[in-house]
């Protein structure tokens, strides 16, 4: 059998790896290990399973392991930094996550480039990020554009819902003719970032665009400007800044396309973005539509953790609104989808994030608490989890804790479609800790912009209500029930998961201060 990934080729008959047309040469046992990892690249193989299998059974060190693993890494470009082909699981295991394909035993692993890219960057998102141009006019600077390269291929593939190239074929074009659409044609892809990198004296500019490789059209472009103080500091900056404002315009971008899709057409992929869009617009129709959508996804690729997270968070949006007929039915149900995009990719920090969201719905506090730390270990740059983790103390009865976890979430992404989401949040934060002025600004905000979500009008209501702006609370309580004429205060305490009661209490005092039925 004959694997091809980014420009390897590994042909097990032969016991040939190939970088291109050249043959590297690999001790049999790391060849072996490559092998074995890479047909069971659909899990995480344990230490066992690979000593097992490699070492027939022999008592090995983890010395001797990670040697190995080293090794394997070191022959098909990778690195223990970006893991971009093999990554790691502390105390569970390896897996090997480079997108692969496995032609027929009559391939000779000749083929050309483009044959080499799997099938999922055609049935979802996909990107190349070119090496940036060093235009400084100084050799010594092309360490530092690549390096910035480097992290921002891995920062943009730790957002998992569209396909990055690996780091060794973009680097194949390095120093060449920038053609978007022979590129997106090459390497059958749907975008390309490039850029360029000038440094001077202690003064670096990174410049960078997102090109629709179809049309070569220019989607998105920025430029930024920074002090050289701790230059790996700086390079995380600036690819997690690129990473975290190319995404909302990719999303966009695919919208688009889709739009011009046939319905019958659809991929997993597809379903998956289209609930995606549904979910950010935030209505009861365009939620039901999400879950529909996400459950189609799932139907079609069951091992999709894009698509079951997606299908989480829009029955857990669903119980939360109160838009469906059982709040506990499609609570479990939202749970259950969570923990299946866990386990389809553990690595998926936003799956982490939406099962997190359920553990705080369910009361379950520390558990949510421990779910944030993962998704934000995972992904640095995942603006939701931040937030998530700030509303999570403010319910645990640590508010204060959770203010500059709001502040980090808005750095993180300022112009994120959920703000109006965030700020609700904040506003129970503010109203815990006695600032009642900032609780109501959050509050009104986040109404403005989002009129159907409920917490935003209760946590208004109980703050005016508690600075003793009772015919203010009376009137929003008005408004409240011509929305959700069965409201009341029961159905308050269930959505609102305090963990210490006193301040459920108080929290209720407000509202009924304010009026709201019993």
């Amino acid at each position: 059998m004959i694997y091809h990934f980014d420009q390897y080729t590994l042909d097990k008959d032969r016991l040939e790896l190939k970088r291109g047309t050249e043959v590297i040469d690999v001790e049999p046992q790391v060849f072996s290990l490559l092998a074995y990892l890479i047909e069971n690249r659909d899990r995480v193989v344990s230490k066992d399973d690979l000593i097992d299998t490699v070492w027939n059974g022999r008592i090995v060190s983890d010395a001797t392991l990670n040697t190995r693993i080293n090794a394997v890494r070191r022959a098909v470009g990778d690195s223990g930094k970006t893991q971009a082909v093999i990554r790691t699981f502390p105390r569970r295991g390896f897996r090997f996550v480079a997108n692969i394909e496995a032609p027929s035993a009559l391939d000779d692993g000749a083929g050309t480039l483009s044959s080499s890219i799997s099938a999922s960057h055609r049935e979802r998102p996909s990107l190349v990020v070119l090496p940036l141009k060093n235009i400084s006019g100084d050799p010594e600077q092309e360490y530092f554009a690549d390096g910035i390269t480097e992290d921002l291929t891995a920062a943009l593939a730790k957002f998992g819902w569209f396909s990055v190239i690996g780091r060794n074929t973009a680097f194949a074009f390095k120093n060449q003719p920038i053609d978007a659409r022979k590129i997106g044609v090459d390497l059958d892809i749907g975008y390309v970032l490039e850029g360029s990198l000038r440094r001077s004296a202690d003064q670096v500019r990174v410049t960078a665009s997102l090109i629709n490789a179809e049309n070569s059209d220019h989607i998105w472009t920025d430029r930024y400007d920074r002090e050289l103080t701790d230059i790996f500091q700086l390079q995380d900056e600036i690819a997690s800044n690129i990473a975290r404002a190319i995404e909302p315009e990719l999303t966009q971008a695919e919208g688009a396309r889709l739009e011009r899709k046939k319905l019958t057409d659809f991929t997993a992929w597809d379903y998956a973005l289209r609930a995606q869009m549904h979910l950010y617009r935030h209505s009861p129709d365009d939620v039901a539509q999400a879950t529909e959508l996400a459950r189609k996804s799932v139907t079609i690729d069951s091992r999709s953790a894009f698509g079951h997270r997606l299908l989480a968070m829009s029955r857990y949006t669903a119980a939360m609104n109160r838009w469906c007929e059982s709040r506990g039915r499609t609570m479990t149900a939202a749970l259950e989808s969570a923990e299946t995009a866990v386990r389809s990719d553990p690595r998926d920090a936003a799956a982490h994030h939406i099962r997190a969201m359920l553990h705080l719905a369910y009361r379950e506090h520390e558990a949510a608490i421990g779910e944030f730390n993962v998704a934000i270990e995972l992904n640095s740059s995942l603006a939701h989890a931040y937030a998530g983790k700030a509303a999570t103390l403010t319910y645990a009865g640590r508010p204060r804790e959770a203010l500059p976890l709001f502040d980090e979430a808005i750095r993180v992404s300022p112009l994120d479609p959920n703000l109006s989401f965030w700020r609700c949040a904040q506003a129970l934060t503010y109203l815990m800790v006695g600032d009642y002025e900032r609780a109501v600004d959050c509050a009104q905000y986040s109404i403005e912009r989002k009129k159907t979500w409920l917490p935003s009008r209760l946590f208004l209501i109980a703050t005016l209500a508690q600075s003793g702006q009772l015919d203010l609370a009376r009137r929003e309580v008005e408004d409240l029930l011509a929305i959700e004429p069965q409201f009341d205060i029961v159905e308050a305490a269930k959505l609102n998961p305090f963990k210490v009661q006193a301040e459920l209490d108080r929290f209720l005092e407000g509202l009924r201060k304010a009026g709201l039925p019993e």
